[in-house]
């Protein structure tokens, strides 16, 4: 007919994101709260946008608490942290995952690889939110992350952090 049908705004090129963005048991997030939030430009919703070039930050120690709207198994969890594959730079952090988002449960403590922009932990229980209490990296005060997402079972997803 001639007339090309009106673009999807909503979608995203999938040829161009990570592997950790197409897996098929990737569960998105669909809210996001924090409590510090200094740049405007690197504001809390892009930690959920599905887009590793945008990022959360914040300049001291804060709480990235994200919800995947239900209590799903999540079989592994995945974080995406911002110069993680640098060779130099880890971000000290607590995970924390919660059915009601008042009671939470500590899954791990310790620093992000520095070798991986993608650190996957396993987690294996029904989750709906995800707190990552972040303290600083081994360069400076400031926490960054770019996406956290979760993976139901049958993940391709493979552990990497432990």
């Amino acid at each position: 007919t001639g007339v090309r049908p009106e673009k999807n705004p909503v979608f995203k090129d999938v040829m161009g994101l990570p592997a950790e963005l197409k897996d098929a048991a990737l569960i998105k997030p669909v809210s996001a709260t924090a409590t510090a939030e200094p740049e405007s430009f690197n504001g809390i919703h892009m930690s959920i946008d599905m887009n590793t070039e945008t990022r959360w930050g914040s300049d001291r120690e804060a709480e990235l608490v994200v919800d995947f709207g239900a209590v799903q198994f999540m079989e592994k969890l995945g974080l995406c942290i911002w110069r993680g594959s640098s060779g130099q730079r880890s971000t000290s952090f607590d995970l924390y995952v919660s059915q009601d988002g008042v009671n939470y449960e500590k899954i791990f403590t310790g620093d992000s690889l520095n070798t991986s922009e993608w650190n996957i932990l396993d987690c294996g229980k029904d989750v709906r939110y995800v707190k990552f209490h972040g303290y600083k990296n081994s360069e400076n005060n400031w926490v960054n992350v770019f996406e956290v997402v979760g993976y139901g079972k049958g993940t391709a997803m493979v552990t990497n952090l432990k």
